[in-house]
């Protein structure tokens, strides 16, 4: 039931972290092509050329990893929805919970679980692009 509400947002998500992991990879091969220019001792004009390019690249890229931003926003979002779901979920289950089964449960607990655990997909979310761009990017 999750996925049926929220599929093409957790799709948008993953596409947008895997062009940001591209944008970093792309990110770190410029840096080093740019720091191999330093290394020549006659730099000609050709290679001088290519280091004005590496320039503009770089610069571009860094400007998308400004656009691409808005990836954590995504994230955020996605993970207040799943929030939501996840708390109207535990509302509906107590409803149907008999007499005898609410006597063990105290409000505490209830408010705990719907606060403190479901807050964790919100963090998760935030963070998951990280966690897919780290062994890329090592």
């Amino acid at each position: 039931a999750l996925l049926k509400c929220i599929w093409w947002r957790i799709l948008l998500h993953i596409m947008l972290t895997f062009l940001l992991v591209c944008v970093f990879l792309g990110q770190s091969e410029l840096v080093g092509l740019l720091s191999e220019y330093f290394t020549i001792e006659s730099p000609s004009s050709k290679e001088t050329h290519n280091v004005y390019l590496y320039g503009i690249g770089l610069s571009l890229l860094a400007c998308s990893t400004v656009l691409l931003s808005i990836l954590f926003y995504v994230g955020e979002k996605i993970g207040g929805i799943i929030r939501i779901l996840l708390t109207s979920t535990i509302y509906q289950k107590i409803i149907r919970l008999s007499q005898v089964s609410l006597i063990n449960l105290t409000i505490g607990r209830v408010v705990n679980i719907a606060s403190n655990d479901v807050h964790r997909f919100d963090e998760a979310l935030l963070y998951y692009t990280f966690f897919v761009a780290t062994p890329f990017h090592c």
